[in-house]
């Protein structure tokens, strides 16, 4: 089983933060299980990425 993690951030105007995580999981035969990702924003000067989370959908396949 494998876990694999995608965070992407970016500054907009005003110097605002907007990201994306992306959370697989994945078996033995390469076959996706779980599938979870969330895009947030935060404010600039905030040290950590848990912001407010706009959208967020987990499936299990």
């Amino acid at each position: 089983m494998k876990i694999i993690f995608l965070v992407i951030r970016s500054t907009v105007l005003h110097g605002w933060f907007f990201g994306f995580k992306l959370h697989l999981i994945i078996n033995d035969k390469g076959e996706i299980m779980l599938c979870s990702y969330y895009v947030y924003e935060v404010v600039k000067g905030e040290s950590n990425h848990n912001g407010r989370i706009n959208y967020s959908r987990t499936k299990n396949i």
